[in-house]
């Protein structure tokens, strides 16, 4: 797919157009302040005949804006892209000013994220150079996650500091599934082990489940989810209640068999069909994928549930997502 160096970028702010014949007035109304270029290589483009060299540049360049404030209609300042290089998934912003009324971080933060997504529909990696004294436009690139990365000449030979910001890969759904279980995992533990001992019969209802129930059933769950991943299917049996310190043991170490083979499956191991059967009874078919989410999902809730019943039984409860009245820890 071509990269669209010219497209109508909008944000809540700002709307990113592209450059016209017509908007030299006032875009040179815009540039006319000379303490915009203060710091910049060529400080005296507020002047007529350099801002016109400029602005015949930017027209010439094929990828040139002009930046307008939503809120008045009015051209505050002008940014391009630069130097597409399809093979290098590379290129380069730049040429960029706004007027100081709209300096501050908070415009320049949204012209860039705007040009960034739309540029990394198509790059892996977006530059940046800057001139070597130009301390205020360097600071700027720090505040929206530009990394330095060495220097490099710019396209009319100045020496500058070279800055990128690099597209991120999006996450899988199995690599998103592996860090939660990893990131859970330990909460979990904490909640299971705060179970006194001697309280596993504890309910605070007769139709509730008792502590040491939800415990087995929690760790009972791993053990099931491993045998989705195994055999493509798991029958649903709930086996007699072990005292809560075996439960959490084998949590503990369905957990860490868990871990295992979600980190060596392959993408048609995650698609593949599972089938979740109770007395012999599909009752549920999903890709292994969705029904792993859904046992993490279902744990999560019986965890909460848990972990209502342990101030009742004389314990103290943990830490989950943040500190609790008895844990200020995490």
């Amino acid at each position: 797919m071509p990269f669209d160096l010219q497209p109508t970028l909008t944000g809540r702010l700002l709307e990113l157009r592209p450059l016209r014949r017509e908007d030299y007035d006032p875009l040179y109304r815009a540039a006319s302040d000379p303490r915009i270029w203060e710091q910049h290589p060529e400080s005296d483009r507020y002047k007529p005949d350099v801002f016109q060299r400029y602005f015949e540049g930017a027209m010439a360049s094929g990828g040139a804006f002009a930046v307008l404030d939503r809120a008045t209609g009015a051209i505050i300042g002008s940014s391009r892209y630069h130097a597409y290089d399809e093979s290098a998934s590379e290129i380069e912003i730049g040429w960029t000013f706004l007027t100081r009324e709209h300096w501050g971080g908070t415009y320049n933060a949204e012209m860039k994220r705007l040009m960034l997504d739309h540029a990394f529909g198509f790059v892996a990696r977006v530059v940046f150079l800057v001139g070597a004294t130009n301390l205020r436009s360097q600071r700027a690139m720090e505040k929206i996650g530009g990394v330095r990365v060495g220097m490099r000449a710019n396209a009319v030979g100045r020496e500058s500091v070279v800055f990128e910001i690099r597209r991120v890969p999006m996450k899988t759904a199995r690599q998103f599934f592996a860090e939660s279980l990893k990131a859970e995992g330990p909460k979990f533990v904490r909640v299971l082990k705060a179970i006194p001992a001697d309280k596993g019969v504890y309910k605070p209802h007769e139709r509730c489940s008792s502590a040491a129930d939800i415990a087995w059933l929690l760790a009972s769950e791993l053990r099931d989810a491993c045998d989705i991943i195994d055999k493509g299917q798991v029958q649903f049996v709930m086996h007699p209640t072990p005292p809560v310190p075996q439960s959490v043991e084998a949590y503990e170490r369905n957990l860490k068999d868990l871990e295992a083979r979600v980190a060596t499956m392959t993408d048609a191991a995650w698609d593949r069909p599972a089938n979740f059967f109770v007395d012999g009874k599909s009752v549920w078919e999903a890709p292994t994928g969705d029904m792993l989410f859904g046992f993490l999902f279902d744990a999560i809730h019986h965890r909460g549930q848990l972990s209502s019943y342990l101030r009742p039984m004389g314990a103290k409860v943990p830490s989950i997502y943040g500190p609790s009245a008895d844990d200020p820890g995490m």
